[in-house]
């Protein structure tokens, strides 16, 4: 974990860690937190304990051995009809859940949903929906 995350999963010991630069300074992380929803680098409608849910999004994940990127690809095609590119893929999840839920594999995709979910008073429908598949599992 660098002094840049809020907190981190460890999957080896299936623990989640919060990040003391951040939840010893609960001004500084609600400022910063608030900074990056502004940006839509994390999800709309969150605040600074949608962290929490992130990381246990993280969590559920591995217990369940959740391939992301495949959770992707099956909510883009039930909610458009179509294969997708990673391109559409990319801009859909920026504009409907946020930017960081993008990079990578989409390694923070569910997490993500997760945040929105649990954090947010009203989760959009990517969310939601992401949520539904997760326990139609």
């Amino acid at each position: 974990m660098t002094d840049n995350d809020y907190a981190g999963y460890v999957p080896n010991t299936g623990t989640i860690h919060l990040n003391p630069f951040f939840y010893n300074n609960f001004e500084k992380m609600q400022k910063v937190y608030s900074s990056d929803v502004s940006k839509k680098y994390h999800p709309v409608g969150t605040d600074y304990r949608a962290t929490i849910f992130h990381e246990f999004g993280h969590r559920v994940e591995h217990i369940d051995g959740i391939n992301p990127k495949k959770q992707v690809k099956t909510l883009f095609e039930e909610t458009f009809g179509r294969h997708y590119t990673r391109k559409q893929a990319d801009e859909w999840i920026k504009s409907n859940l946020s930017v960081y839920a993008a990079e990578g594999d989409f390694n923070d995709f569910i997490a993500e949903c997760f945040a929105e979910y649990y954090g947010s008073k009203q989760p959009r429908r990517i969310c939601s929906n992401m949520m539904q598949l997760y326990s139609e599992r």
